[in-house]
């Protein structure tokens, strides 16, 4: 089956992070259809599961899209000039004050490809060491949360750790843990 071409783009809203577009797309029944998407200047995103003495060190954190405190991986956007993997261990720096001899690349996902154009590189993070880095954008100071490695399924029941890309993270790196 042949790809779908867009016709058409064009910007119906912009702010400092988002561009909304409306793309109008020509399907191969020839029916032209108007789309939206959102555009960002970053299309990369990283999250690390960090493993220190048998616990993975998340963080709580405040997620304005729903406006509550969840549990998170550290995680960030990939800065201009930097790859995923030094952006990786800048995040882990900055939100837990560890960096990691060990940075597993477990997949790059894309989150939500019906609307937006961004990835996101998943970590496993270990043989972690002490190094903060005091330089983050985060407001507040976040509070770290260990979890036992051996106690994933109850994380994955909390009601606080909903981001998707996280439980993505968490069952990739149990994967790999399991298989290596």
């Amino acid at each position: 089956m042949p790809v779908p071409k867009v016709i058409k783009t064009r910007t119906t809203a912009q702010s400092k992070w988002f561009q909304i577009e409306t793309v109008t797309v020509a399907y191969n029944n020839e029916q032209q259809i108007p789309l939206e998407r959102i555009r960002t200047p970053l299309k990369q995103a990283v999250i690390i599961a960090p493993i220190f003495d048998n616990h993975f060190i998340l963080a709580r954190e405040f997620m304005v899209g729903n406006e509550k405190m969840g549990l998170t991986f550290p995680k960030g956007k990939v800065d201009l000039g930097e790859t995923p993997l030094q952006a990786a261990h800048r995040e882990m720096r900055e939100e837990i004050g560890y960096d990691a001899n060990e940075l597993h690349l477990l997949k790059v996902v894309d989150s939500m490809p019906g609307y937006i154009q961004h990835e996101t590189h998943l970590f496993l993070a270990q043989d972690l060491y002490l190094n903060p880095l005091n330089s983050g954008d985060e407001p507040d100071t976040l509070e770290q949360q260990p979890w036992k490695v051996d106690d994933y399924r109850h994380l994955l029941n909390n009601a606080a750790f909903t981001d998707a890309r996280n439980v993505a993270t968490l069952m990739l790196a149990m994967a790999h843990l399991n298989n290596h």
